[in-house]
């Protein structure tokens, strides 16, 4: 027999929850007050203005008993649920989020009916805050709101650099037809160097002759190797075959120009907001506790705790772990055993920042390269083997986080009497 016991979320009775139906224009909620004799049930549709979400709010409190405490409760929604929080926080009230899949599913429970209407997404979400558990929704403190305000806009300079690169090698399909470099290459530096040199336009670099193009090159980066030059000029020869009329080579070189501007543009930007970050990242407590963890650079960490926030919220690596839907889900059934996965149903960009922090350290020199090998080499597929990797560092920067002893590489995962080359005694 198995027994648990599971601290429960603290509610108090005189609590009143508002279920809030989030839209970007309109905001329907509905909520229960109880007068002792009675139950009085309030719903409304109001825009999703300031101003109006302050005057129902404060109409609300009038209703309820003195002494109640007020519960805004609404679903993630993309951002157009934030006025109404700042709003109910600044009014003195709690804010709380409930899971969108939850709601969707007692939907299904409590009317048999897979139909939407916002009414009733109201009235759900403000049960499901009653009888389950809520998600806290009630900010982060100034240099964390700050660290996750700079972490998001570093993923869409990341995000629109990768479609501007992507446009950059469509362009070099069409003008450099024949080139052999691999796309990565193109932006080393050899591969700036004829960028800057020549616009990667083949006609140009066959104008001045194959030596021109090698002392060009060789007096802008150092060369370890003749055959890359060798390589391009060979490409450049045979692209020049392809005959693109003048117009055309002028559209594409001039297209591919505008592009590698705006690459720069945001390679640099990037960089911008990594430095800030990690200037950031440093004034926090999580800084000073996780320093010790060599093994993960200091922006990585930064990009973590950008999207945890405070690591005191939580009280265990599990929850990290649900947070960032790097959890377990299991499938069996009776005699069925099915296959286990991760279920993804987290913060995406937490999800992210971690397994690619993960996945370096199984690089030469990593904390996981040794383990993540044993994994491979024992039949597990690589990606699974990955996400190994990254629930296993999440327990680390938890253990080192909540630990009073200093961190070693060498005690990870072992017990005091391997880690000192002692035999552990047997009972």
């Amino acid at each position: 027999m198995k027994i648990n016991v599971v601290e429960k979320e603290v509610k108090q009775a005189h609590d009143v929850f508002i279920g809030f139906d989030v839209g970007m224009e309109a905001l329907d909620f509905y909520t229960e007050i109880d007068k002792g004799d009675s139950i009085v049930t309030v719903a409304d549709k109001i825009r999703n203005r300031t101003a109006k979400i302050e005057e129902a709010l404060v109409k609300l409190r009038e209703l309820a008993n003195p002494g109640t405490r007020l519960v805004v409760v609404c679903e993630p929604s993309g951002g157009y649920e934030c006025k109404l929080l700042r709003t109910a926080r600044r009014l003195g009230m709690e804010t709380r989020r409930v899971n969108p899949e939850s709601v969707n599913k007692l939907k299904m429970a409590a009317n048999n009916d897979t139909g939407k209407t916002d009414p009733i997404d109201a009235r759900l979400i403000h049960e499901v805050a009653v009888k389950w558990k809520t998600l806290s929704a009630n900010g982060l403190p100034p240099l964390y709101r700050e660290l996750a305000l700079l972490h998001k806009a570093y993923n869409d300079e990341t995000n629109a650099l990768a479609r501007v690169r992507n446009h950059i090698h469509d362009t070099l399909k069409e003008l450099f037809c024949d080139l052999t470099m691999k796309p990565k290459s193109v932006y080393s530096k050899t591969g700036r160097a004829v960028m800057e040199s020549y616009g990667f336009n083949p006609w140009r670099i066959m104008e001045g002759g194959r030596k021109r193009f090698v002392t060009t090159i060789k007096s802008k980066v150092r060369i370890r190797s003749m055959d890359v030059l060798v390589h391009i000029w060979d490409d450049a020869c045979q692209s020049t075959l392809n005959g693109l009329s003048e117009s055309e080579r002028a559209r594409l070189a001039g297209r591919l120009a505008v592009l590698w501007s705006d690459f720069l543009k945001l390679e640099a930007r990037k960089s911008d907001l990594k430095r800030e970050m990690t200037d950031i990242y440093l004034f926090l407590p999580e800084a000073a506790k996780l320093r010790p963890l060599r093994g993960v650079s200091e922006f990585e960490k930064a990009r973590i705790v950008a999207e945890t926030g405070p690591l005191e919220n939580f009280k265990s690596y599990r929850q990290i772990l649900k947070f960032a839907g790097l959890n377990i889900i299991e499938n069996d059934s009776g005699k069925r055993v099915g296959e286990k996965r991760m279920s993804k149903k987290g913060r995406v960009p937490l999800r992210a920042a971690i397994s690619q922090a993960a996945t370096r350290q199984t690089a030469k020199g990593g904390m996981f390269r040794e383990y993540h090998a044993e994994k491979v080499a024992g039949g597990m597929e690589k990606g699974k083997s990955l996400a190994a990797c990254a629930r296993r560092l999440v327990k680390i920067i938890f253990g080192v986080w909540k630990s009073t002893a200093a961190f070693s590489e060498n005690r990870l995962f072992r017990c005091e009497s391997e880690c000192m080359g002692r035999k552990a005694v047997g009972f």
